[in-house]
């Protein structure tokens, strides 16, 4: 994180939480962040901690730890329960379409295990291909091969 950064995120926590230093409301932050890390990489682990090499959970924790993007995710989610669903009815009524193939895949044991998903995405785009992948959430590290596999066929044909 540079300076600026920095001292965008200290100013934030200083604004959020009157009377606290800057660097203890970010040491605060950080440990809650740490805290809610540590519960999901708890579930993530749960009898399929041979998937996770630990430099990925390590990669994964600075990700969720970072509050810029922290931030950046919590206006992700917003923004899909706010302004998101004011552009995708105007797309809908403008019958606009993504209109370049599209590839999805996701874990037959995980979200969104009941919904199909190439009838969600067809909704959107012209050119769906997928299929789910035996694994969890998370395809890359429980399914490296078969996402491998998927991957190169989509984008070799």
């Amino acid at each position: 994180m540079g300076s600026d950064e920095r001292q965008a995120s200290d100013a934030r926590l200083a604004l959020d939480f009157p009377g606290a230093a800057g660097a203890a409301a970010r040491a605060y932050a950080r440990q809650a962040a740490n805290e809610y890390f540590d519960l999901l990489a708890e579930k993530w682990l749960a009898g399929n901690a041979k998937a996770f090499d630990p430099r990925a959970i390590a990669h994964y924790r600075a990700s969720f730890t970072d509050p810029l993007r922290i931030h950046a995710s919590c206006e992700d989610y917003r923004a899909g329960q706010s302004t998101d669903v004011t552009f995708d009815q105007a797309d809908r009524g403008a019958g606009r379409k993504i209109t370049v193939p599209m590839l999805a895949l996701w874990g037959a044991n995980g979200l969104p295990r009941d919904l199909d998903p190439l009838a969600v995405w067809r909704q959107w785009a012209t050119d769906v291909r997928g299929t789910a992948i035996d694994c969890g959430h998370f395809l890359c590290e429980e399914a490296p091969a078969a996402t491998t596999r998927a991957l190169i066929e989509f984008f070799t044909a």
